[in-house]
């Protein structure tokens, strides 16, 4: 490895390589990149902030078994892939904040998902209902076609009864 007048480490060599290979492979993919292996249903969805104002918020979704994993970007499951991939344990840590996903949701924590029905008739919204004595919020969440609304409310569900089957088991 040439260095850089002397400044260039093994680790910004590393970084360098990372980002190369990651603008690389983002021009190679296809529009929506592929979803982690386990991710049983994927894509993008409106998010209530559950605040008293309730803003909506476009979030990119994994359902994986009995985990809805949320991010900002659906660039963030790639890029944390070739993160694994490319760089060290202790460079991971460096990029821990940037590459994580911003929300894990455990689903045996919730009881059911159903359809929301609202005062001023948003369409498409659905919500996780949570199981009673856990310390977790309901979520609310709109699909943007009612088709897609009625998938999530049907893999959700299922992602709910493999949590609680999972309990169980053990």
């Amino acid at each position: 490895m040439e260095q850089m007048d002397g400044r260039c480490s093994q680790r910004n060599f590393s970084l360098l390589l990372f980002l190369v290979v990651l603008q690389d492979t983002k021009e190679e993919v296809s529009e929506k990149p592929k979803p982690a292996p386990s991710a049983e249903k994927f894509g993008w969805i409106k998010k209530s902030s559950g605040g008293l104002l309730g803003l909506w918020k476009d979030r990119y979704v994994q359902l994986r078994k009995t985990q809805l994993v949320v991010y900002e970007d659906e660039d963030m499951p790639l890029k944390a892939r070739y993160m694994e991939v490319l760089i060290t344990t202790r460079e991971k840590e460096a990029f821990k904040d940037e590459q994580k996903c911003i929300e894990t949701v455990e689903l045996e924590s919730y009881d059911k998902c159903q359809e929301l029905r609202a005062l001023l008739k948003k369409k498409n919204r659905f919500i996780l209902i949570r199981s009673p004595g856990k310390k977790v919020h309901d979520i609310k969440f709109q699909a943007s076609t009612l088709e897609e609304k009625e998938s999530w409310i049907k893999a959700l569900n299922e992602g709910i009864n493999r949590g609680k089957n999972k309990i169980f088991d053990e």
